[in-house]
């Protein structure tokens, strides 16, 4: 009965395959880098520089990722993607070998595999689009949701049996290299059903970029989804950035503690993944992810910063794993089944850019707001703080909890927004006649050119 449910899946499970290894393999490079600039200069801000290279071009370039995979092609783009990726690790392969592997390389590095990496989530949503049947969009979104998950577990695991090797930093990043070029092939040889885009070289590229993000924003159902998330994944990163030093604060550095706290949420989120596979989602997507952002606010971020004890974090953790990962699968089958074939890659490189502008805001503040506000807050002796320290505990990380939990209840308070809004419950029964009208603005608009 389980083979049943992947019946006719034959070719997205082996491009899934290559998919896979790329993933694991960004997962050990992600752990290198940071390892590598932490070891050389002791430094949280330098990581977080890492981060921010990494993010902000795959950020920016997303409107224009989509554009170029709805003119290329989904197999283009994935191919694109894994290999200017592993000629970018290559040079830090052979810089490392050679001893010359510095934080400048390791910046720029992150920012153009971060550039490329615009192209992966379009190029694999559309192709996904075409190599499924809808109803069976949630379990491959599931099955990429798992993969994403298990290289936050296996990522560091592999990089750290190999970073214990001689030369094991060039190893580790070689292993990437090596991962990204079998996706490569794979992504060659498996069929990839064309779409017609109506990408004419006459219409303006430019016009064709922001075409994603001009779709959503005159489709008023997605609009308000795209801004949700907007919202969401503004306190989402909060909780992210917040959740490793509170735990180390809160454990007096104990590294075992943080490792298998995010082990658990690594776990969860495997978990999620293969549920949402087998089982193929609630009928009601938008609903169903609507309800999951309640969850995970009240369970990933309130409960979190409300309990102090390992064993509760790595319980809540794996809840908040798994329940990201129902989240972003009954999500992504929504802008399938929603979006027409044709504006898929500028669809989701649009959505991209809308749903995580605020993404770099959050880490910035995040940081800041807990070293400067809510740590001396807590620290401060007020009313409030001795009733958060009676519930949460107080000492180093009390500050910390509480912005979590903050941010939890901002998460809670835009789920029942969302829920409470008609358009994004009724979304998937009423998305007809909305896209019919977007699509046509979207031709009027390139016709006038």
């Amino acid at each position: 009965m389980m083979l049943e449910n992947y019946k006719g899946m034959r070719n997205f499970l082996l491009l899934w395959t290559g998919q896979v290894g790329d993933i694991v393999g960004n997962g050990v490079t992600r752990f290198v880098f940071v390892f590598f600039t932490f070891r050389e200069t002791q430094s949280a801000t330098a990581v977080t520089l890492v981060a921010l290279f990494a993010f902000l071009p795959k950020l920016l370039l997303s409107p224009l990722a989509g554009s170029i995979v709805d003119r290329l092609g989904d197999r283009l783009g994935l191919v694109l993607s894994s290999f200017v990726s592993a000629i970018g690790i290559g040079i830090a392969f052979i810089l490392a070998l050679q001893g010359g592997l510095g934080i400048g390389p390791i910046l720029a590095i992150a920012a153009v595999t971060g550039a490329v990496e615009a192209l992966q989530y379009p190029a694999l949503s559309a192709a996904t689009a075409q190599m499924v049947k809808p109803e069976q969009y949630v379990r491959a979104d599931g099955l990429i949701s798992a993969a994403k998950s298990g290289s936050d577990v296996g990522g560091p695991a592999l990089a750290g049996l190999l970073l214990a090797l001689p030369h094991g930093l060039a190893w580790a990043l070689g292993l990437d290299v090596v991962l990204s070029l079998v996706s490569v092939v794979i992504a060659l040889l498996v069929p990839i059903p064309k779409r017609d885009t109506g990408m004419e070289a006459k219409f303006s590229f430019w016009k064709q970029t922001t075409s994603g993000v001009n779709w959503i924003l005159k489709h008023p159902a997605l609009r308000r989804l795209a801004g949700l998330f907007l919202v969401v994944n503004l306190v989402g990163v909060i909780g992210q950035v917040i959740i490793q030093p509170m735990v180390l604060s809160r454990t007096d550095g104990d590294a075992t503690a943080l490792s298998t706290v995010l082990a658990a949420i690594g776990a969860g989120g495997i978990a999620g993944g293969l549920l949402m596979a087998s089982w193929g989602g609630p009928k009601n997507k938008v609903r169903g992810l609507l309800i999951g952002i309640l969850a995970v606010s009240a369970i990933g971020q309130i409960a979190f910063g409300v309990t102090g004890t390992v064993l509760l974090w790595s319980i809540f953790g794996f809840l908040n794993g798994a329940i990201v990962v129902f989240i972003n699968a009954c999500n992504q089958a929504v802008w399938q089944t929603t979006v027409p074939k044709a504006l898929l890659g500028r669809v989701f490189g649009g959505f991209v850019f809308i749903a995580q502008i605020t993404v770099p805001f959050g880490i910035a503040f995040a940081g800041l707001a807990a070293d400067y506000i809510f740590e001396p807050w807590a620290r401060s002796g007020g009313a409030l703080a001795l009733l958060w320290s009676s519930v949460a505990g107080e000492g180093p990380g009390a500050g910390m909890s509480a912005l979590l939990a903050l941010a939890g209840a901002m998460g809670v308070v835009a789920a029942v927004m969302g829920l409470s809004s008609r358009p994004l419950r009724a979304l998937q029964e009423e998305h007809k006649e909305e896209t019919a009208s977007a699509m046509e603005h979207l031709q009027t608009t390139e016709q006038e050119l």
